[in-house]
């Protein structure tokens, strides 16, 4: 039975070899970045590509009927959901989504484990959007967080194809420590791989893992919440207590934030999950 430091040596090897096997970059988020960056592409034109995928089509229109966005009327139809969220929000959207459809699998105990990590990611994504509500950051855009948040856990798929190839069992704690090193590298090589903006990818990155002085970034927001996760059981952390100096809060502030928007983590996280 392999342990956790045989398993970070295996995949390392693996790394350095290049020969870890990467997940391919959704289609549909290749069509959607490539149609947003022609200019003769119309919103029609974006409608009919969403419309090829039924889950992400399903959840725009959803997301576009949430009590927070509808107006007087449902909406029914892809190209009125873009209307109302707006390009921006339309991208962030199907990224999400086709990203949470990466962690899914034909195998029962490699999709356990994988729901787990996908499930997690969600929260993840939804407890940090609810956190920069309340802290004064206008550099920060809440879908880009949103967007970081689900691909915490991205670095994670090779990992248990590796394990569910080799027949290896891991609990979701021995999987986090196993990763502790290598999710932050194997993230970053997938996100280079489908050539996402260099901020994400630095962003993904760093969280947990790296500080920087200056302004409040995404990986500080995400880095706090993922500690709350934890309840916060090391309050002497160095890198916690630096985040925590950057935001301006408290510990004890941070959790009344998260209770006191319980209706919006409720709503958003029943959208995205």
């Amino acid at each position: 039975m392999i342990n956790v430091d045989e398993l970070v040596s295996a995949v390392t090897r693996q790394i350095e070899n290049n020969t870890l096997k990467l997940p391919s970059i959704p289609s549909i988020m290749t069509k959607i970045t490539a149609a947003l960056n022609d200019d003769s592409k119309s919103t029609t034109d974006i409608a009919k590509i969403i419309q090829t995928d039924t889950a992400v089509t399903g959840r725009l229109i959803q997301i576009a009927n949430s009590p927070a966005l509808r107006g007087s009327k449902d909406i029914t139809s892809v190209h009125d959901a873009i209307s109302i969220l707006g390009l921006g929000t339309v991208k962030d959207v199907v990224m999400c989504v086709s990203i949470r459809d990466k962690f899914r699998s034909s195998n029962p105990a490699l999709s356990k484990q994988l729901k787990e990590l996908s499930d997690k990611s969600v929260r993840v994504s939804v407890y940090s959007s609810v956190l920069l509500n309340s802290v004064n950051q206008p550099h920060l855009k809440k879908n880009t967080l949103l967007l970081i948040g689900m691909l915490y856990y991205i670095g994670c798929l090779p990992v248990v194809e590796y394990l569910n190839k080799n027949d290896i069992k891991l609990s979701l704690k021995e999987l986090d420590e196993a990763l502790y090193s290598l999710r932050p590298v194997i993230g970053s090589m997938i996100l280079k791989a489908w050539d996402l903006p260099f901020d994400i990818i630095e962003s993904v990155g760093s969280i947990g893992v790296k500080y920087e002085k200056g302004p409040v970034i995404y990986s500080d927001i995400i880095t706090m919440v993922l500690r709350f996760f934890d309840n916060f059981d090391s309050h002497d952390n160095p890198l916690d207590s630096r985040i925590v100096e950057k935001l301006g809060l408290t510990y004890q502030e941070f959790e009344e934030i998260v209770a006191a928007g319980y209706d919006e983590i409720s709503e958003t996280l029943a959208l995205l999950s």
